[in-house]
């Protein structure tokens, strides 16, 4: 297999359940012992939960707490703040 064959692992948004690849949704991660962060790299080790990168899929997470579900804890409402953000920031290039 070459380079440019390479397996592309996929990742499925918490809020829409859509399958894409990992550079177009954002991460947050639930370190054990420690309260969730938002992971735009996606490096921090730990329990993922993928959201797509559109503000339509952000609020159905936010209204339905699907993060909270997947991660197994509560996740705070800054967290949210920082996607939106995100999702903002990447509007405006």
């Amino acid at each position: 297999m070459t380079r440019s064959q390479e397996k592309r692992f996929k990742r499925q948004c918490a809020a829409c359940r859509q399958m894409r690849e990992r550079d177009e949704l954002f991460r947050v991660v639930k370190v054990k012992g420690e309260a969730p962060v938002f992971d735009p790299e996606g490096k921090i080790p730990g329990r993922g939960a993928y959201i797509c990168r559109d503000p339509q899929c952000v609020r159905q997470a936010e209204k339905k707490r699907v993060l909270s579900r997947s991660l197994h804890c509560a996740v705070p409402e800054d967290i949210y703040s920082q996607i939106r953000e995100a999702c903002e920031g990447e509007a405006g290039l």
